[in-house]
């Protein structure tokens, strides 16, 4: 079967016009990240009485080496993002510890949320088995100051 001419021709107007009314969706520019990576700072007890400094969004980890630790709340410029407490097993040899000596880490993960100063705080009470905590035993401070 023949298609007369006239009819070839509208079909393939139509046919354009069809295909030049379909919009082709803009290419999306790539996503870039636009912050510097953030820093991880940590801190244990040889840091004890002394500053640091953060910028926004910089990680601070503070490992204390005693189950006996508690910490204090920090002010608005730090938000606690993560703690966890690591007890090593009660025996004799190779990684074992004597009971009452508090064996283990008590730590906390801090992230930078504002500008200002505030300190990562820490107490207790025991300082190994039947032992009081006397003087600056017992504490510690760490002064964070977020930039």
């Amino acid at each position: 079967m023949r298609v007369p001419p006239m009819i070839a021709l509208v079909a393939a107007g139509l046919t354009l016009a069809a295909c030049a009314s379909k919009t082709t969706p803009a290419a999306q520019p790539p996503i870039l990240a636009t912050t510097a990576p953030h820093h991880q700072v940590t801190a244990d007890e040889k840091t004890d009485g002394q500053t640091v400094t953060l910028a926004v969004g910089d990680q601070l980890e503070v490992t204390l080496h005693s189950t006996y630790w508690g910490f204090g709340t920090p002010g608005t410029e730090l938000h606690m993002t993560g703690q966890h407490s690591t007890v090593v097993p009660v025996g004799t040899g190779p990684g074992h510890c004597v009971a009452g000596e508090g064996c283990g880490t008590e730590t906390r993960v801090f992230t930078a949320a504002s500008a200002g100063t505030t300190a990562v705080t820490a107490t207790r009470t025991a300082c190994g088995e039947a032992m009081r905590c006397t003087g600056a035993n017992g504490t510690y401070r760490l002064t964070v100051i977020v930039r």
